[in-house]
């Protein structure tokens, strides 16, 4: 499954938002065991703060330089579009799932977009160095390993500290 095609990216998007509707529905009638607010330590909301100032530099601003640097390619170009869809939309949905249902589904919708967003890199990572016909710049390659490395580590933080604030 290519997950830099349009019809893939949209495809994921659309599934997850049914499966964080389908968990907003589940926790509601009591079968899932999530909280429904964030229930951080003060120590553990500090860092959290912390995390999201850097995932809006590292995820926003460095994929901007390696699209703007990329421009006139058109496979870097199309990536980082759908890269930024992707960003855009979990954005927009962790607004309306925290506003219309409850703030914690914002974790799991955070693990669903991280998922799939490094699987984007991934294969970007894998198409770039396999191009014989136009050597692949560096600075994109360096980009991708470097937004690969923050949304794994983006997962560790979810895993380690944001699942265990919406345990019930």
């Amino acid at each position: 499954m290519n997950l830099l095609r349009g019809k893939t990216t949209i495809a994921a998007i659309v599934l997850a938002t049914g499966l964080i509707l389908l968990v907003a529905q589940l926790i509601q009638l009591g079968v899932l065991p999530l909280a429904t607010t964030l229930n951080y330590s003060p120590q553990d909301r500090q860092f959290i703060r912390m995390w999201l100032r850097l995932a809006g530099l590292v995820g926003v601003l460095l994929p901007l330089v390696g699209l703007i640097w990329g421009w006139r390619d058109r496979q870097i170009r199309t990536f980082f579009m759908y890269y930024f869809l992707v960003i855009f939309c979990q954005l927009i949905s962790e607004q309306v799932v925290a506003r219309f249902f409850f703030r914690s589904l914002v974790v799991p919708t955070g693990l669903l977009y991280s998922l799939f967003r490094i699987g984007q890199l991934w294969q970007a990572h894998q198409q770039l160095t396999q191009r014989h016909h136009d050597p692949h710049p560096r600075l994109i390659l360096a980009v991708i390993w470097i937004l690969l490395a923050f949304w794994a580590a983006n997962l560790l933080v979810s895993v380690g500290i944001a699942v265990p604030a919406i345990m019930a």
